[in-house]
């Protein structure tokens, strides 16, 4: 199975705090899997917006595999490629697509809240915050304009986009 992996710079793990093996070196996970808790944790397509970093590599997953509720954990699994189209231009592009989607979301609807602008605003301009912050902010000002019930649809529906988004534009199958 082919998923992807965001790491620090110099294949360092942003969760674990340990870094990675040379690319195509197997790494194995002990245990039961456990999203959150216990495995190898990596994307699939529709969950890259919510895990970026500064390196993006494909990652090779072998085994048993358990589905989480915004990444996937696998038994082993090995980076394959650093995805080089990941740059800081790559997040900037990325970031004012979403921006301006969410844009067209809030604007949309006749009754958008305050809430949803200030969310918008913080998007547009946190420059000095992460890029995974930004994204955040511009689905939570998505979520932030249905009724409250259906609030998690609307942000889960977002970042999927953006997710989709980003494999699109660095060409993730």
């Amino acid at each position: 199975m082919i998923g992807w992996k965001f790491l620090e710079q110099g294949m360092r793990s942003p969760f674990a705090l340990t870094t990675w093996p040379a690319p195509l070196e197997w790494i194995e996970s002990e245990g039961p899997l456990q999203p959150c808790r216990s495995g190898i944790h990596f994307c699939t397509r529709d969950d890259l917006s919510r895990w970026v970093h500064d390196e993006l590599w494909e990652l090779e997953v072998d085994g048993e595999v358990q589905r989480g509720f915004d990444a996937s954990v696998g038994r082993r699994a090995r980076l394959v490629r650093r995805i080089e189209a990941w740059s800081a231009s790559a997040r900037e592009v990325l970031l004012s697509a979403s921006i301006e989607h969410a844009r067209e979301l809030v604007t949309s609807h006749s009754v958008a809240s305050a809430r949803a602008a200030i969310y918008l605003e913080h998007a547009a301009t946190l420059v000095r915050s992460t890029t995974a912050l930004r994204l955040h902010a511009a689905a939570l000002a998505v979520a932030n304009v249905p009724s409250p019930n259906e609030a998690r649809v609307a942000y889960d529906a977002e970042r999927i986009w953006q997710s989709r988004h980003l494999a699109e534009m660095l060409s993730l199958s």
